[in-house]
């Protein structure tokens, strides 16, 4: 009988609540480590919030998985300040969290109990703990979620403060893809830029939570037209600057006879009570939803906005693969081959964005085109085939 491959999998934030985008992804990474038939562990950072959510992962996934709270994220004494002001290695706050004792004995216990083929790494802040894999020669993959410092300052602004502030995130970035046997980008952009900055081979795998199967859509022909917008949450800045966007540029914009048949759907957690309040009556907020293909499902138009951000965004991909007509930026598109006016519509200004609408509102047969090319061509990328040719490729690359 041939023998598993183990895999130990070192992830930040416990990902098994499955909300958000990042976590999604790496849950589903877990997922399929499992159903391909690897001996799997899991090492999880954790708040006190996380904890039912891992028992239930425990007994539904039958893993072990291994969680050390955080010690430094929230905990700004006085000794960590000094501590990281004193050493150049810390400056990155999220590395300086994988500088802690407690995960890296619990990584060299599970390294020399477990003895696994391969260490897998979420995230490229991860890398305080690779000196432990290298010294037990055991292969380290590194999966990046977004090249970090464009995350960093497109999120918190491109300040000469914040530009010093960056200088930390790039030399994380440098020694996470230099010493990982093998590295995963998110986006083929930045996939270009991590080919620059070393010799580390560079493969871009796309979310591993998309859709992976065509879903068919029941679409209606009926007066006016329901939009989506589904990001995770309003926390982050480029969410919150979208939705500010769809009503403040985009809605106004839309013809007045449309825009009483309009409605605009949007989802996500976290949105502050002063810009609810501040939204039109053609704006219907509903919170949470737990089936993104349901949501969906009542959708006519996907509408996501891509002010900025690093990484490759859900809220674009996610209808596109389910066969929503969906209005983007280019830039959002990150290097995939989509093709504006064909897979999917591009529009920058909100007069832009208003008018795709309008063409889209009176063109049935053209929003039944689009997304009959959108889900062929996202069947094509994101397939459970192709992720699985991805990851088992590096695998099989590595261990040589």
């Amino acid at each position: 009988m041939k023998e598993r491959h183990k895999i130990l999998i070192v992830t930040p934030r416990s990902p098994f609540q499955g909300r958000g985008a990042d976590e999604q992804d790496r849950l589903s990474g877990i997922e399929w480590f499992l159903d391909n038939g690897f001996e799997v562990k899991v090492i999880t950072k954790t708040f006190p919030s996380d904890e039912k959510f891992l028992e239930d992962a425990r007994k539904r996934l039958g893993i072990e998985i291994i969680s050390i709270p955080y010690k430094f994220t929230k905990n700004k004494n006085l000794f960590n300040i000094l501590k990281r002001l004193i050493n150049p290695l810390y400056w990155d706050g999220a590395a300086f969290e994988y500088f802690d004792k407690e995960i890296q004995d619990q990584l060299k216990n599970v390294i020399r109990d477990f003895k696994p083929s391969i260490v897998w790494f979420d995230y490229t802040y991860l890398w305080p703990l690779y000196k432990i894999c290298e010294k037990n020669s055991i292969p380290i993959i590194t999966r990046s979620i977004n090249f970090e410092p464009t995350h960093f300052l497109d999120e918190d602004g491109r300040t000469p403060l914040n530009y010093i502030r960056v200088i930390p995130k790039f030399i994380s970035e440098y020694k996470a893809l230099n010493n990982s046997d093998y590295f995963f980008s998110i986006t083929p952009n930045e996939g270009e830029i991590y080919k620059k900055l070393g010799k580390t081979p560079v493969v871009n795998l796309p979310l591993r939570s998309l859709p992976r199967r065509i879903i068919k859509r029941d679409v209606q022909k009926h007066e006016g037209v329901k939009i989506g917008f589904m990001p995770s949450t309003y926390s982050v800045h480029h969410n919150s600057d979208a939705l500010k966007f769809i009503a403040k540029e985009v809605l106004p914009s839309i013809p007045n006879e449309l825009r009483k048949k309009t409605t605009i759907h949007i989802t996500g957690n976290k949105l502050p009570d002063s810009l609810k309040e501040s939204l039109p009556e053609e704006v219907k907020y509903e919170g949470f939803v737990p089936s993104a293909i349901d949501f969906w499902q009542r959708m006519d138009i996907a509408l996501a906005p891509s002010l900025f951000g690093a990484g490759m965004q859900q809220k674009i991909f996610e209808p596109i693969t389910l066969g929503v007509p969906t209005i983007t930026s280019k830039r959002g598109l990150v290097g995939y081959p989509f093709i504006c006016g064909q897979n999917v519509i591009c529009a920058e200004s909100g007069d832009a964005v208003a008018k795709a609408i309008t063409e889209l509102s009176d063109d049935f047969l053209k929003r039944e085109n689009i997304s009959k090319s959108a889900q062929k061509l996202s069947s094509e990328l994101f397939s459970e085939q192709v992720i699985s040719l991805l990851v088992n490729e590096g695998i099989k690359k590595t261990l040589q």
